[in-house]
């Protein structure tokens, strides 16, 4: 694997925290180190672009061969009045290619194997940042669900008191009615959640165990708190680790050596014969030959043309995968400056107070100290609340992870950024 790609999956090492509410744990658990792991051994994507790529570096490198050798034999009788006469020849015809010309078919294979190996890079980083957003989505999904069941248990708990209340005659018909349509309300809330939630253990699983056999895959444990700070110098970093440069680069190489084999092939390969030859009468000896095309009718201009125009094609390409990872990266920067920002400072705010707000509300209204209304309105803050803060923290670290493949991953181990 690609040097830098498997430092990004292997070195991330990221603390956990359980749901204040167990989930169900009937479930295969993984953490994102080793969902990590297990993708980058099992994901169809990522073993197919190696597969295309090693079929590319072999067919290259075969092109760069050295021509083999030609043996033939050949064999004439020929019998006229009682005379007969035969010759026998067995040798062999090598093509010589020039050194130069050699050197640049190999350099151009050579080049071409790695902008293949890069373009796995490409793909591998690509597809990691998959794994960690669907990790992150998963554990948010989970956290939701149990948010909401949290609050349709009070309106259960509220409408079998109520209706026994109504049975007493302490609350009105209309009381009893808005309860049971809040709960309703909620008991749909808690599946469409349920429904998200496994819908991202299942994406989680077919990223990680590349099938799609419909297994569920849940996270062991959500992200903790913020994600870390990102590097000064994002844009650097980029221009160093990011794949697609190295592609860009070692692509633009390749057809800088194709050019020159193109120059060179106006020089064609000479062919040497040597052979053994036998004649009737008993006469032996060696044929020596050399035979050597001449370029009247095609001595590849056009193809020296075409090359040169290929070689500066991948130049300009080479200059858009620069401006266009520069780009990636200040979008990246800019989201994740935004979303941890807010996450940060209204985060805060809700946090102080979201979790008490449901218990005393249903407590108050339990002792009669609070009208059905304020108790509505309390749960859908609670509710509303939670997943705001779930949210806005699975949406900083995938920005997190996001900006990591930007940049073609953090140097964890050289402290890149601090934790808020």
């Amino acid at each position: 694997m690609y040097p830098r790609m498997k430092s990004i999956l292997l070195s991330l090492s990221i603390g956990v925290v359980l749901p204040a509410t167990a989930i169900s744990q009937d479930v295969q658990r993984v953490s994102l180190d080793d969902a990590l792991r297990t993708f980058a051994e099992r994901n169809l994507e990522l073993r197919l672009a190696r597969a295309n790529a090693m079929e590319v570096v072999g067919l290259t490198r075969q092109v760069s061969a050295f021509p083999n050798p030609v043996a033939y034999a050949t064999h004439e009788s020929l019998d006229a009045n009682g005379l007969a006469l035969s010759e026998t020849y067995i040798g062999v015809n090598q093509e010589i290619s020039w050194p130069w010309r050699q050197s640049a078919s190999g350099g151009a294979a050579n080049h071409m194997a790695n902008a293949m190996q890069a373009t796995v890079a490409r793909d591998s980083l690509r597809l990691a940042f998959e794994v960690k957003q669907a990790f992150t989505r998963a554990g948010a999904a989970e956290e939701r669900h149990v948010l909401v069941r949290r609050v349709r248990d009070v309106f259960r708990n509220v409408e079998r008191a109520g209706s026994a209340r109504y049975q007493e005659g302490d609350i009105s018909g209309y009381h009893l009615r808005r309860m049971r349509i809040e709960l309703a309300r909620y008991e749909t809330l808690a599946a469409n959640e349920t429904i998200d939630m496994r819908r991202a253990r299942r994406t989680l699983a077919t990223l990680v165990l590349g099938n799609a056999n419909g297994e569920e895959l849940g996270p062991d444990g959500t992200l903790a708190g913020l994600p870390p700070r990102h590097p000064t110098n994002a844009e650097q970093l980029a221009l160093q680790h990011r794949p697609e440069l190295d592609a860009a680069r070692e692509t633009a190489l390749a057809t800088d050596q194709a050019a020159g084999f193109a120059r060179a092939s106006r020089l064609p390969n000479p062919t040497l014969t040597g052979a053994y030859t036998t004649k009737t009468g008993g006469f032996k000896g060696f044929l020596f030959g050399l035979s050597w095309p001449v370029p009247l009718f095609d001595g590849h201009g056009q193809a020296v043309a075409a090359s040169e125009a290929r070689f500066e094609r991948t130049i300009r390409q080479e200059e858009l995968a620069r401006q266009l990872v520069l780009a990636d990266v200040r979008n990246a920067l800019e989201t994740f400056d935004v979303v941890t920002t807010n996450a940060s400072v209204v985060g805060d705010r809700l946090l102080a107070d979201y979790e008490t707000v449901l218990t005393i509300a249903n407590a108050s209204y339990q002792e009669g100290e609070m009208s059905l209304i304020e108790l509505l309105d309390a749960a859908e803050a609670f509710w509303e609340a939670g997943r705001a803060l779930i949210d806005m923290r699975s949406r900083a670290w995938i920005a997190y992870f996001d900006l990591e493949r930007a940049v073609g991953g953090f140097d964890t181990s050289a402290g890149d950024g601090d934790d808020r």
